[in-house]
């Protein structure tokens, strides 16, 4: 799952939630709700996320990829 992958990804780097928001530069809440499974980050967050973690986005959100498989939905070009 998503929350799962996010939280093993910043834990790796033992970076707090507070910590990954201001390199991504969205909320401390965002961060939580993406990592709870409350939100899925849209695909702009996505691509910050790809970037910080330097992971493939299929990777680190093959839930989301899976979703939109074979649709206009979020494409590797799309994340970068």
């Amino acid at each position: 799952m998503i929350r799962e992958r996010l939280k093993s990804e910043r834990a790796k780097r033992v970076w707090t939630q507070n910590e990954v928001a201001n390199k991504l530069n969205i909320s401390a809440i965002s961060v939580r709700s993406y990592e709870n499974g409350k939100r899925n980050p849209s695909p702009e967050i996505i691509g910050k996320f790809v970037e910080l973690y330097h992971v493939e986005a299929e990777k680190l959100f093959p839930d989301i990829f899976l979703l939109f498989n074979g649709t206009k939905g979020i494409t590797k070009e799309m994340t970068k």
